[in-house]
């Protein structure tokens, strides 16, 4: 992917698909964020977007707990979430929980139609998912310990991949019930919130698979992925009606 450079602002910037761009700024420790630019169908419209997406910077960057946040309420569809029962559900406080909400709204991935009623736009969470969470938040991989299954160690990869015994990755977790290297969470507090809901259990594991996997590997948990938030997705109709 070939980089320009902006001049005096010390950024870079690339097109990872016909629909995203990413912006990488250098400021102390490299950052990289993705941001939906559809709309811009030219070279030079991409740069005009990008200048102005690098002007907003500070209000509109996405950390990796506002993902987090997105695939719990993604997972529960038919849950109407407080921002505190949000919190407490994925050990967050409630205003980082609404601090999360807001971001995600600025950024395209959630609308919020009406004061205290938000929802992930599930086709551009999907595709940030798809093209960019590996390049804005790596996964890290350690040692072997004991911890909870992710990626092609958790269903639904894991009843399709065959993986030998110790191999499939963990996240390092006291109460883990499985052994293998570990990787490291989306967010520090996934673990415990994947454990009490299995639901987001697999959306972060595939969420893994496509951080990490191999192609084989990613092709297929980006298959399984849109098939998860399609199904969510029409439990979220079926409750509305």
């Amino acid at each position: 992917m070939a980089l320009k450079h902006g001049a005096g602002r010390r950024a870079s910037t690339g097109v990872i698909s016909d629909d995203w761009a990413l912006i990488w700024r250098r400021a102390g420790a490299a950052r990289l964020v993705a941001w939906p630019v559809s709309a811009c169908q030219s070279h030079q419209d991409r740069q005009v977007f990008v200048i102005r997406e690098l002007r907003i910077w500070r209000t509109m960057e996405l950390k990796p707990q506002d993902l987090l946040v997105l695939l719990k309420a993604a997972a529960n569809p038919s849950q109407r979430w407080t921002y505190a029962a949000l919190g407490k559900a994925l050990a967050m406080s409630a205003s980082e929980t609404h601090a999360s909400v807001k971001r995600a709204v600025a950024s395209g991935l959630a609308v919020a139609p009406a004061r205290g009623e938000w929802s992930p736009v599930r086709s551009n969470l999907l595709e940030f998912m798809l093209h960019g969470v590996r390049y804005v938040w790596p996964a890290t991989q350690g040692p072997v310990k004991r911890g909870v299954p992710t990626s092609i160690g958790m269903e639904p990869l894991a009843g399709r991949m065959m993986v030998a015994p110790g191999d499939a990755p963990v996240w390092a977790h006291p109460t883990g019930f499985a052994k293998g290297p570990t990787l490291s969470p989306l967010y520090k507090t996934a673990p415990q919130a994947a454990l009490a809901d299995p639901a987001l259990h697999r959306l972060l594991a595939l969420l893994d698979a496509l951080r990490t996997g191999r192609a084989r590997e990613r092709a297929l948990a980006a298959q399984l992925m849109e098939a998860e938030l399609n199904q969510h997705g029409l439990e979220s109709a079926d409750a509305n009606q």
